[in-house]
């Protein structure tokens, strides 16, 4: 369990931590213009460095997605966002690594000017997002990456924008799933499944001897963005919440 205390975010102010409960998982997003004064101060120093080496684009989107994370972070540890210390493991998974014991794990992801951030206590965890009004040729992306009968069933859909919209769907799943355990796309993540009725989904793949929880909606952002989650075993809940200045919607911790 993720220690209780104060903490500030990622302006300075100081509020209570929230710690996370045992099997939730939080998904935080944001404009990335709205992260834009909180980089400033929440980001450490290696993080400061890798952006100024990035294009001027990519530097935003990674400033404004460790900006999201360490706010988040500090809402449930009680550090400060820029004394953090987050390191990815082999895998490419974030951990936090400092404060020490706390167990949280994150995941990262950004789109059309969009961040996002997931943080869940001893769980793996994947994020993605994608734009829905992504231009897709997706029979074609189908043929090349899905299994045989995925591409078949998006052929039979018989309708170019339903199949573009449901491609996008499945990619964003399965990148997800690809995060959460990983495997990177071409490592399993193109060959995961996802099965079982709207609102009880499940992905299953290589790698995943128990079907992974995932979560999937349409972010009301400008333009739409479509989010999913996967995460490892049965989470209690997986809550998405958009984050504003003073924390979720803008109310700070609720």
């Amino acid at each position: 369990m993720s220690r209780g205390g104060n903490s500030a975010t990622a302006e300075g102010h100081e509020r209570a931590a929230v710690p996370l409960a045992a099997g939730a998982v939080h998904v935080f997003w944001a404009p990335e213009g709205g992260l834009a004064g909180a980089s400033l101060v929440a980001l450490d120093t290696a993080e400061r460095r890798r952006a100024a080496g990035m294009h001027p684009r990519r530097a935003r989107a990674f400033r404004a997605a460790r900006a999201l994370l360490r706010g988040a972070l500090s809402q449930a540890t009680g550090g400060h966002p820029a004394s953090l210390r987050i390191e990815p493991d082999e895998q490419g998974a974030l951990h936090l690594r400092a404060p020490a014991g706390t167990g949280l794990r994150a995941s990262l992801a950004h789109a059309a000017g969009h961040v996002a951030c997931v943080v869940a206590l001893e769980r793996p965890i994947g994020l993605d997002l994608e734009a829905a009004s992504r231009a897709a040729d997706a029979l074609r992306l189908a043929g090349r990456f899905f299994p045989e009968d995925e591409a078949r069933a998006l052929h039979d859909l018989g309708d170019a924008e339903q199949a573009r919209r449901a491609f996008l769907r499945a990619w964003t799943a399965k990148e997800a799933f690809a995060k959460c355990l990983g495997v990177g796309l071409g490592g399993g993540g193109l060959a995961a499944r996802v099965e079982g009725p709207a609102g009880a989904l499940r992905v299953r793949g290589p790698g995943a001897p128990h079907p992974l929880a995932l979560h999937r909606e349409t972010l009301d952002s400008e333009p739409p963005i479509l989010l999913a989650v996967a995460a490892r075993g049965r989470p209690a809940a997986i809550e998405v919440r958009r984050w504003s200045a003073g924390g979720p919607d803008g109310r700070g911790p609720a």
